[in-house]
């Protein structure tokens, strides 16, 4: 070692090495067992710990027992102090590791403030005196400008997930859950109003539900809206979305459906939605439009399609499914 074969390790370094080193293998073993989180956050409070203890045993003993090796040990404890700020920020949660480092610093502070405030002869020659001012000095400045960073991402992660939270609710209907009409145009301006592969609409409307809002009122027509919302994700794939297209009707984009699939999907709907029965409105039916389409085809083609399908089956005598 560089430090004993120049005659500049400490006594207490003689005997710290070994335990700090010991306690360093030991946390790096736990951490290599997999899939033990709790024994891998045991681990770094063990790393955290020993260093901490080390550091500040470390310094009031070569304050209180000065010698000619003195500027060298507190030059070199001083020096690794900032990394287990580092880590300490690193690896704990944000309070943890505040007052983890925080209680380091003032701990390791206390033995040289003491023997200031108090007036006793320290034993220290100007460099050391000087070493230790200018340490603590630029620890405080590292705390605090670590504490300072650490509130600021907190805050920009806070900023960042309340911009997700409202533009997800730009693009979601509050009392259905599904996306909205607005979500549906935010693909269609994604994809330039182009469908990239083969895709079924289908077009859902609630059969007479003005007459559930006039004869039960509003919040009995908003539970109906939301049961067959839940009925229709239901029977879908998890690659097919819907949207809530307007006040009772509900658009299906089944990606990779064909013709025969699409028919079979919208029927399976229908008689699931036919079946279900509110224990206040009774029972509901839907009418469903159809259409398909392959790549490179307008999406608003796709849509007036299904639109023209829906008409049909209400004019046909609602609660069936229709194609185009």
């Amino acid at each position: 070692m560089f430090e004993q074969s120049n005659g500049i390790l400490s006594p207490y370094d003689v005997y710290a090495y070994p335990v700090i080193l010991t306690l360093l293998v030991t946390s790096v073993c736990m951490l290599l067992i997999r899939n033990r989180p709790k024994l891998h956050r045991a681990a770094e409070y063990l790393a955290f710990g020993g260093l901490a203890i080390y550091i500040v045993i470390g310094l009031q003993y070569f304050i209180l027992r000065p010698d000619a090796n003195s500027i060298y040990a507190v030059a070199n404890t001083l020096q690794w102090m900032p990394i287990l700020y580092i880590a300490g920020f690193a690896f704990f949660p944000k309070w943890q590791a505040i007052i983890g480092c925080a209680a380091v610093f003032l701990l390791s502070s206390v033995t040289p403030l003491g023997v200031l405030l108090f007036g006793r002869d320290p034993g220290w020659d100007l460099h050391v005196g000087a070493l230790l001012v200018n340490g603590y000095a630029s620890h405080l400045l590292v705390l605090l400008c670590m504490s300072m960073m650490v509130a600021l991402r907190t805050q920009i992660s806070k900023v960042s997930e309340h911009a997700r939270l409202m533009e997800n609710a730009a693009y979601t209907d509050d009392l259905t859950g599904t996306a909205n009409r607005r979500g549906m145009e935010r693909v269609l301006q994604e994809r330039g109003n182009q469908l990239m592969r083969p895709v079924a609409l289908l077009l859902f409307d609630i059969d007479h539900f003005k007459l559930v809002n006039d004869r039960f009122g509003h919040r009995i027509g908003d539970e109906v809206l939301a049961s067959i919302a839940q009925l229709i994700k239901s029977q879908l794939r998890p690659g097919d979305t819907i949207y809530r297209w307007g006040g009772e009707e509900f658009l299906v984009v089944a990606s990779g459906t064909g013709f025969e699939a699409a028919r079979s999907l919208a029927e399976r709907v229908r008689h699931i939605v036919s079946a279900s029965v509110h224990p206040v409105a009774g029972t509901a039916t839907v009418s469903v439009g159809v259409s398909t389409c392959s790549g490179g085809e307008s999406l608003e083609v796709a849509l007036q399609l299904a639109d023209e399908a829906l008409y049909l089956a209400k004019e046909q005598g609602r609660n069936r499914v229709s194609t185009r």
